[in-house]
């Protein structure tokens, strides 16, 4: 029999939800050489039918087809995985889609119902204009993680970057921090963010997205600073301008906030750029390089 390689446990889940075809790396899949081609064959009929059919692509196969990738993940869970992390995701500059439009309180079929128009990677909600719940937070990232879809919260304010680790003990998967200026804003930002000796987070994850019981602190602190999402929202001239100094270790993305980058702008006698689109030209340009991702919108939601 030849050597299969798994998919990963979750992939009937996420196919339900048509992420298949973003989450197996099908360049691995190939490389791995030793897959058979029914197993081949019946990774790329799923990738194809949940694209055509996002929320019942899998069940609408065949069941001669789905039998055999389901014995495949069933008997090879305990091998190598072929599924890239959001996290990795972004690192390789991959788009990225992010809902809005369900608010603190939203009912289970409210959240299915903008989830099913498209094939998210993170769920929106934001502290910065909107009030600030911590139990309906905790209350919502609960109901994301029965989606297999994480929480992306934008933070009170910029000063606020030094209970970014309380925030992430309530659920969330990434965190935005709105109007970043300095270096020292995003060196406080890693701090809290990442546990040691990454960062200074304090243990204490009650709530925390990922963790399960069984898991000790050094396994979650680990997994978690290979997992987590922490994102810079640039909204200013001197922002575009100095973010290459911005792009350190444990900064995975940046993203923009086109009204206040707009005032910024406007508040220059002669700026050195007259809109949105140049000021992403010149962050794209300043990172190209890095490990940095550049959310290319007006906003941190939608697909970046």
């Amino acid at each position: 029999m030849p050597k299969l390689v798994w998919v990963d446990a979750h992939v009937l889940k996420i196919a339900h939800y048509g992420k298949a075809y973003k989450q197996i790396d099908t360049k691995r899949l190939t490389a791995a050489g030793e897959v058979s081609n029914l197993a081949s064959a019946n990774v790329r009929l799923i990738l194809k039918s949940t694209i055509n059919d996002p929320k019942n692509g899998f069940e609408t196969l065949d069941k001669n087809l789905q039998t055999p990738i389901i014995d495949i993940i069933t008997r090879l869970n305990t091998h190598g995985g072929l599924t890239v992390s959001l996290k990795q995701r972004i690192h390789n500059k991959e788009a990225v889609n992010i809902a809005s439009g369900v608010s603190f309180g939203c009912t289970r079929d409210e959240m299915e119902a903008v989830l099913g128009q498209g094939n998210y990677d993170l769920i929106g909600t934001d502290h910065q204009h909107a009030p600030a719940n911590e139990d309906e937070l905790v209350e919502f990232c609960a109901m994301a993680s029965e989606f297999d879809v994480g929480v992306q919260l934008r933070i009170k304010h910029t000063r606020n970057a030094y209970l970014i680790g309380n925030l992430l003990d309530l659920g969330p998967l990434a965190i935005v921090v709105p109007q970043v200026e300095s270096v020292e804003t995003v060196d406080e930002a890693i701090d809290f963010f990442y546990y040691p000796q990454m960062g200074k987070r304090s243990w204490g994850p009650s709530s925390g997205y990922g963790i399960k019981g069984g898991m000790d602190r050094l396994e979650y602190a680990e997994w978690w600073n290979n997992t987590g999402i922490l994102i810079l929202q640039i909204e200013s001239v001197d922002a575009v301008i100095n973010v290459s100094k911005f792009a350190k270790p444990g900064v995975d993305m940046v993203t923009f906030g086109e009204n206040d980058l707009n005032f910024s702008i406007e508040s220059y006698p002669s700026s050195p750029f007259q809109n949105l689109q140049e000021c992403i030209a010149h962050v794209e340009a300043q990172l190209a390089d890095t490990h940095v991702k550049v959310g290319a919108g007006s906003s941190p939601s939608g697909s970046l």
